[in-house]
């Protein structure tokens, strides 16, 4: 009895904890189910019970029954204790519960209870449970699995007991001076029978046990048994499928003893006692603590007392009392029993351990003594990086860097489809850890197996480590697997998979993002997530003999590697790999680009809730493939916090801002030496400034907001493309070979090759969005950071699970203001947080995203979360339309405009918007001058087509811009340009002139189809259109090419006297090039042509000049300082080595002889790159490729004077 009773206090602990811990059980698999039970051992064969004697035990015997899992039933309560699980029950809606009080979430289901729908309630009792006097408020339990004694097995047929009291339930309503099992409520309640089947013709056909206890599939392996039941001597028969075990099955019969029990009725037989779950406990049970009994229960028998209103049951010291209890008793409990189809389960999956009437369990693992607990520990990672300045560890252009990392196996004893955040944050890490170690032309696995299986203290000791990191090609992929099986605290086991997918340093693989293909998937991620799951696959049959516990699946990844993890966790999801169950498989998605068209219903829903998509909506990468053309992700997708739809968005990015500064300063780096080049820009047109002896930081801000930016230019990429099938037929080839360069190198865009492609692949984009397409080549840097790991992880380690839920709200308003207005914003303190004066958006630190879009209109970005006021003051006479659109942050799709179109306002009126949270969203008023509400002019929904198309084509002898898809009643603007010799005859429509305006701006609100026309200077008529002469804005139209100028060296010091030419590093489209405006800011120092050309004048030593090229239509300038010297470089020689092994470095010396303070800086450079590099230090490195090659090494003056020097280098 002492060992019972230790043990069950253990397990009470155990339990705690483990809620606590917010642990659950795990899954197994039945041959045509899916059921989650704890960890299990499979027995070879299932016994009878072993009786041994025993006389330290009241029965002078002591008996073993083998145990099955079958089903699940509200067992364990769930408390406070259980943190978010316990929250989510409470705040749940009334409609989420069933008749029955039952709810799933996260696929385990749970039922809530309160004291006045129990049989027996009271408080303060140490027999009954303690409802604390609140009969009225809901407590919860959880499903978990029913564990059976096996009471006898006879071939295929199991007689079970289930091993504690589950219920407690009157053996009928009313006590009925004859009653028959046959007739009784209880009957019906265990087997769900209609009002036919008792007495008191209660239907039991929702409520009952055999339906909350068991699916469908499983109530087919359940055998229906002839039962015979003797009534005072009158015997009958009925079949059921559960039933009440009777008296000869417990005493005074050989079949009694062959189940485990005693003959005798009123010994003290352990055998026969009973506990119950704490929701029978609850429901009424009453379980008393003595010598005799350790808060055992009373437990109904069938078979009648010696009245015809008594029923039979087992006492707490477990005699049978044949006088029985009243039928309507409400403290005895329910131990149903049944007869299992073995043929019809998988028993191997199903095996509990044995159980033994003094008090011991094993759960059939005694092999597992020897696992290892959960691993806590911290530690320090490695990754490859895009910041600067870091020492260069692995070789090549790459660097490696470090970081800290706290890690905890207990999350994997948590349902996957519970939130953990510190899960989340070592995702990231591990993600980091799996890029490629660039090493030209491989991409390596150092940094990820030095992580999972490394030989130091910061390995997370996992064994078993395989790897497949291909040279990279366009659908190749890289992946890392390793494995431990681990124990907690509660003694329950699992094997886990530890799995990373390249996210970084994987070259060519990027082109194949751009691969949407044609079917639901996205082709090029689709294709490398099967080679993913096919390694899985193997790698779990290649050791399954080490893996012999409960599988489970930990993988995560960045970027492309995100794309590919949430489609094998998919795959996983859906039972690919044998073993797998939802619960078990924590996927965490990175920056994850989308993925699939399957409904957003369907992606998002409970199958798939395991699957965790980190995004921030800056990053252009998780804009591919488009929304526009149906694509989306897989799971729960966290939004990080984003400025449109977080009021405490401000706040929020000085402490990620903060973390990002530790990691830069755990790496040994000033944060001043590198921000510029890290931190992301929410608003493109400046960095910001940083102050680094204080964790604040402040952002300026200025220009268009790169979400916004972002957004555009993937609805403008979806405008020029028409469709995916045209995407696919015409675009597809050429972005998939032009891309793969744009993400190849590191975790950071590259920026050219993105600018290269953009120009090559899609001129249209130029051509119809020119001011968007101009906004992006001269801001590619701030884009490139935003897809930054560092930014990413920072973002996390700033922030709560709670908070990453809180920032995820997608919802937010944008309102587009349009004719002479100027707008302030202002929050519920009456602070300014946004404005737009005279047609320029005023700098805020702290303020909303605001700006002036292509089309000419006012934008805000307006969160739900707070109350906002918006003044809208007339500089002019005229109409005002003002337009609130219901955005999403996630799909960038308007699901409710409203909209007041053409409002008469005259100079200094000011009317005023106000926006007011609510329960589902803000709410929004317009009031006029006199205080009156005004009605919108239009009030549609997205099912009430609210998105118009504006199509524009021009006739020969020119060309235009501009159109595409407006929500209704926005201002598009189209502008029409002239070829020489020709001139703009106006725009028309059906053939009727419109205007006569080249940029022509208009509210739109229909589908409009535009022409442009134009007609010789020498002949003034306008041409009528023809369709062989009309062009269409688009991909179609031959437009210039975008190229970005190329760096070839800004020279700083420039000898007096000489000429350089510098180039503009704006990559602009060049019909924008040719009108850029070059200036010198002293012609007396330096002049600059046209072209470039800067020319130094003589006699101006020591001085400085700066010059400027700029487009003020389209707002971007660069600008460099020139120094004047007054010294010149006379010579240039090189001396050193002149043969070198391939594969090898030599260090090359140049010698420079000039004047007094002349710049003796040199520019190398290798005649040869493929064979050969050169560094600013003269240090040659040659490829192995490069055997018997020569190539030739120059250094260059670079004052401008031209002298310059050339080395010869033989490769043996």
């Amino acid at each position: 009895m002492k060992k019972r009773k230790c043990w069950y206090r253990i397990l009470s602990f155990v339990l705690t904890v483990a809620m606590l811990a917010g642990f659950c059980p795990q899954g197994i698999s039945f041959k045509d189910m899916q059921l989650t039970v704890p960890e299990v051992k499979a027995a070879t064969t299932l016994k009878n019970p072993q009786l041994v004697p025993d006389d330290s035990m009241f029965a002078k015997q002591k008996v073993t029954w083998d145990c099955i899992y079958f089903g699940s039933y509200p067992q364990s309560e769930i408390t406070y204790a259980d943190g978010n699980i316990y929250n989510q029950l409470r705040s749940a809606s009334e409609s989420q519960w069933n008749s029955n009080n039952d709810i799933e979430i996260g696929g385990i289901k749970y039922r809530r209870l309160k004291g006045e729908d129990t049989l027996f309630h009271m408080s303060g009792s140490t027999s009954c449970y303690d409802w604390k006097d609140d009969y009225t408020t809901y407590h919860y339990f959880k499903y978990e699995p029913i564990k059976w004694r096996v009471l006898n097995k006879n071939g295929n047929d199991l007689f079970l007991l289930a091993d504690v009291a589950l219920d407690t339930q009157q053996y009928d309503t009313e006590g009925w001076l004859i009653l028959r099992w046959e007739n009784s409520t209880v009957r019906s309640w265990l087997n769900g029978y209609d009002a036919s089947k008792n007495k008191m013709e209660k239907d039991y056909t929702s409520k009952n046990f055999i339906h909350s206890a068991f699916s469908k599939a499983e109530q087919t392996a359940i055998k229906t048994t002839n039962l015979v039941t003797n009534e005072f001597g009158d015997e009958y028969n009925t079949k059921d499928q559960i039933f009440l075990l009777s008296k000869s099955d417990v005493y005074d019969t050989e079949e009694a003893q062959n189940n485990g029990f005693l003959k005798e009725r009123d010994a003290y037989d352990e055998a026969r006692r009973s506990y119950c779950s704490t929701y029978a406990y609850a429901m009424g049970a009453y379980r008393t603590k003595s010598y005799y009994s350790d808060e055992n229960i009373n437990w109904w028998l069938r078979s009648p007392g010696r009245q015809g209103n008594m029923r039979m049951g087992v006492d707490q010291q477990g005699a049978v009392y044949d006088r029985g209890n009243g039928a309507t008793s409400r403290d005895t409990s329910i131990r149903p029993a049944m007869h299992l189809n073995l043929s019809s389960v998988d028993v191997t999956k199903l095996y509990a351990g044995t159980v033994c009437s003094d008090g011991t369990v094993s759960e059939g693992k005694e092999e597992t003594d020897n696992i290892a607990s959960p691993l806590q520990k911290s530690g320090e990672f490695k990754f490859e990086t895009s910041l600067h300045k870091i020492v260069n560890t692995s070789g090549g252009d790459k660097k490696t860097a470090k970081y800290t990392y706290d890690y905890d196996e207990n999350w994997f004893f948590t349902p996957s489809t519970t939130y953990q955040h510190g899960l989340t944050k070592m995702s990231i890490r591990a993600a980091m850890a799996g890029y490629g170690v660039m090493d030209d032309p491989h991409s390596i696995d150092t940094n990820i197996k030095y992580l999972m299986a490394g030989t130091d203290k910061n390995s997370l000791e996992f064994t078993n480590y395989e790897s497949s990191y291909p040279d990279p090609k366009t659908n190749t992929i890289g992946y890392a697997i390793s494995s431990k099986n681990i124990k907690n605290g509660a003694g329950k086991t699992c094997s886990l998979l530890m799995v990373t997918v390249r996210g970084g340093g994987y070259m060519d693989e990027w082109g194949g993002n751009f691969d949407l293909g044609t079917k639901d998937e996205h082709q090029g991620f689709n294709e490398a997530a099967l080679q993913v799951r096919d390694g899985i696959k193997k790698y779990v049959e290649k050791y399954k003999d080490k893996l012999p516990y409960e599988l489970k699946v930990w993988i995560s990844g960045y970027s492309r590697g995100a794309a590919t993890t949430n489609l094998v966790a998919k795959m996983l999801d859906d039972g690919e790999v044998e073993g797998l169950t939802r619960d078990n498989i924590y996927a965490f998605c990175f920056e994850c680009p989308q993925n699939t068209t399957r409904p957003e219903t369907y992606v998002k829903g409970d199958k798939y809730k395991n699957i965790v998509s980190v995004v921030n909506p800056i990053d252009i990468v998780t804009k591919v493939a488009m929304s526009k053309f149906g694509f989306r992700r897989y799971g729960t997708v966290y939004q990080l916090p984003n400025v449109r739809a977080s009021s405490g968005y401000a706040v929020a990015k000085l402490r990620m801002m903060a973390q990002y500064k530790m990691l830069i300063q755990y790496n040994g780096i000033s944060p001043g030496a590198v921000w510029d080049n890290i931190i992301d820009t929410d608003v493109i047109g400046k960095d910001p400034t940083v102050t680094s002896d204080t964790a604040t930081m402040h952002m300026t801000w200025e220009g268009i907001a790169q979400a916004s930016m972002m957004d555009n230019l993937m609805n403008d990429l979806c405008d020029v493309a028409g469709n995916r099938d045209n995407y696919y037929m015409r675009l597809q080839a050429n972005m998939i070979s032009g891309m793969a360069g744009v993400l190849g190198k590191n975790s950071g865009l590259d920026t050219g090759a993105l600018a290269v492609t953009i120009a090559r692949v899609i001129p249209g984009l130029a051509t119809k969005h020119p001011l968007d397409t101009a906004y992006l080549l001269t801001h590619l840097e701030p884009v490139g950071r935003a897809h930054y790991a560092e930014l990413c992880l920072s973002w996390l380690d700033s922030i709560s699970g709670d908070a990453i839920a809180q920032s995820s709200k997608t919802k937010y308003k944008k309102i587009a203001v349009n004719c002479p207005i100027d707008v302030t914003v202002y929050d519920a303190d009456n602070n300014s947080v946004a404005e737009i004066k005279n047609d320029k958006v005023t700098d805020n630190e702290e303020g909303l995203e605001a700006y002036i879009d292509e089309n000419g209109q006012k934008i805000v970005c307006i969160p739900e979360d707070a109350d906002y006021k918006v003044d809208l003051k007339a500089t002019d006479n005229g109409t005002m339309t003002y337009t609130v659109m219901n955005q999403n942050l996630e799909t960038n799709e308007c699901s409710q405009v409203k909209s007041y179109v053409d409002i008469p306002i005259k100079k200094g009126e000011v009317y005023k918007s106000t926006f007011e949270t609510g329960t589902e969203s803000s709410t929004e008023t317009l009031k006029n001058v006199s205080g009156d509400e005004v009605q919108p002019s239009i009030e549609k929904g997205a099912s009430e087509d609210i998105k118009k198309q504006v199509n524009v084509t021009a006739q020969s002898g020119g060309s235009v811009t501009g159109g595409g898809n407006y929500t209704i009643s926005e201002y598009a603007k189209v502008t029409a340009e002239p070829e020489t010799n020709y001139t703009f005859a106006g725009w028309y429509e059906n053939d009727n002139l419109i205007s006569k305006e080249k940029e022509y701006r208009f509210c739109v609100q229909n589908n409009r189809n535009l022409s442009a026309h134009f007609s010789k200077n020498a002949n003034q008529g306008t041409q009528k259109p023809s369709s062989n002469t009309t062009k269409p804005s688009g991909n179609t139209t031959k437009a210039p090419s975008i190229k970005p100028f190329k760096a070839t060296g800004k020279p700083k010091q420039i000898a007096a006297g000489k000429k350089v030419n510098l180039k503009a590093e704006i990559g602009l489209p060049d019909s924008i090039t040719k009108q850029l405006i070059w200036k010198s800011s002293n012609t007396k120092v330096a002049t600059v042509n046209a072209n470039g050309v800067v020319t130094v004048k003589k006699k101006t030593g020591g001085k400085k000049v700066t010059i400027t090229a700029s487009n003020d239509k389209i707002k971007v300038s660069a600008s460099w300082k020139v120094t004047s010297m007054k010294g010149i470089v006379k010579k240039v020689k090189i001396t050193g080595t002149k043969t070198v092994k391939a594969g090898k470095s030599l260090k090359l010396k140049a010698n420079v002889t000039a004047t007094k303070k002349a710049n003796k800086k040199l520019q190398w450079t290798s005649s040869n790159t493929k064979y050969a590099t050169v560094n600013a230090e003269g240090v040659v490195k040659t490829k192995k490729t490069a055997k018997r090659k020569t190539i030739k090494i120059i250094a260059m003056a670079t004052d401008g004077s031209g002298k310059k020097a050339t080395f010869k280098v033989k490769v043996k």
